[in-house]
C-alpha cells in the first residue's frame, strides 16, 4: 500500500468509524454531554437505573408520584410540626375535617390538644363525672337545678341561722278553748281538754293552761294536772272554803316548757273532784295555748 492511501486513511479513521457504526446499528455509550437539548428519552434509559443521585433538588412534584404512593415509611419522623399543624389557624398540609376518630389512637388525646372552652354537654358521657373530676369549690348556686339539693345532701348540723330564710318557717302557735264545763265526780281523772300540734324539727315548747272552776253544793275542792303525750307534767290544787252557790273564781294558771322531738305531739288537761261526798267542783273557761319557745 503506498504511502498517500496510508496517511489518508489515519487521518480520517474516526470518520470510517462513525460510518461503520451508523451502518451496524449498534449504539455505543459516548463519553461526555451529547450535542443538542432533550435528546435522551425514556427508551434511551434502563429501567431501574434513574438514582436519588441523578435527581436535581425539588424535581420530584405532586404530578410525578403514584395516587397512594406515599407511605408512613417515606415519611420522615416528626416532619409534620406545629408550622404545618396550627391549632388556632388550622393546617394547610391537612383537610378541614379529614381526620377523624379512627385516625386517632386509644388515650392520644390529652387537655393540651383540646382548645380551652370547646368541649360542651354533648362531649361528656351522661354519668361519666365523679366528685374527683370536679374543682373544690367549682359548683355554685347557678349550677344546681331547682330543688336539688335534698337532705341527703345536706349534712346534718351544717346550717346555721344565715342559711336559712327565717320567713319560711312555719312557726308553731296552736291554741285552743273549752268553755262548757268539766264536771268531774270521783277521784278520778277526766280528759277536761286538749291540744294537738305537729313539730316539724326538735324544738322547745311553751304550754299555758287557765281555767276557772266553781261550786254549786259545798265547798269546791280538787286538783289538775297538765300531761304531754298522756303522761302528767304538773298538778295543781283547786279549792275555796267558802260556800256560795254558782262561786266561780279563777285557778291559778300553769305554765310547761316542754323539749319536745319532731313529730305530731298532745298537751292536755285533765281534772278530778277531791271528797266528792262532801265537796263539789266544776272546772270551766279552759284555756291551753302552745308557742315553739327556741330551737334546741
Amino acid at each position: 500500500m503506498s504511502s498517500r492511501i496510508r496517511d489518508h486513511i489515519r487521518s480520517n479513521v474516526v470518520g470510517y468509524l462513525a460510518v461503520f457504526i451508523a451502518l451496524s446499528g449498534t449504539a455505543f455509550a459516548v463519553d461526555g454531554p451529547l450535542p443538542g437539548v432533550n435528546q435522551v428519552g425514556s427508551e434511551d434509559i434502563i429501567n431501574g437505573e434513574v438514582h436519588t443521585s441523578d435527581l436535581g433538588s425539588s424535581s420530584v412534584a405532586t404530578g410525578k408520584i403514584a395516587n397512594g404512593g406515599v407511605t408512613a415509611l417515606d415519611l420522615a419522623d416528626d416532619v409534620i410540626s406545629d408550622d404545618t399543624l396550627n391549632p388556632l389557624t388550622g393546617s394547610t398540609k391537612v383537610a378541614s375535617g379529614a381526620i377523624k376518630e379512627d385516625e386517632l389512637g386509644a388515650s392520644s388525646v390529652f387537655g393540651a390538644e383540646v382548645a380551652p372552652g370547646s368541649l360542651d354537654g354533648s362531649d361528656i358521657a351522661d354519668g361519666s363525672l365523679h366528685g374527683a373530676d370536679l374543682a373544690d369549690g367549682s359548683i355554685f348556686a347557678a349550677d344546681l337545678a331547682t330543688a336539688s339539693v335534698g337532705t341527703a345532701e345536706v349534712a346534718n348540723n351544717s346550717l346555721s341561722g344565715g342559711d336559712v330564710a327565717e320567713s319560711t318557717f312555719s312557726g308553731l302557735d296552736g291554741h285552743d278553748a273549752f268553755d262548757p264545763g268539766c264536771d268531774p265526780s270521783a277521784e278520778v281523772y277526766v280528759d277536761c281538754g286538749s291540744l294537738r300540734f305537729t313539730a316539724g324539727r326538735q324544738m322547745q315548747v311553751l304550754t299555758t293552761f287557765t281555767y276557772g272552776f266553781s261550786t254549786f253544793n259545798g265547798d269546791p275542792f280538787g286538783q289538775c294536772a297538765t300531761t304531754l303525750d298522756g303522761a302528767q307534767t304538773s298538778v295543781t290544787l283547786s279549792f275555796s272554803e267558802e260556800d256560795n252557790p254558782n262561786l266561780s273564781l279563777a285557778g291559778t294558771p300553769v305554765v310547761d316548757v316542754f323539749s319536745v322531738d319532731p313529730g305530731e305531739h298532745t298537751v292536755g288537761f285533765e281534772c278530778q273532784e277531791n271528797n266528792p261526798n262532801s265537796h263539789d267542783i266544776e272546772y270551766g273557761d279552759i284555756r291551753i295555748a302552745a308557742l315553739e319557745l327556741a330551737m334546741d
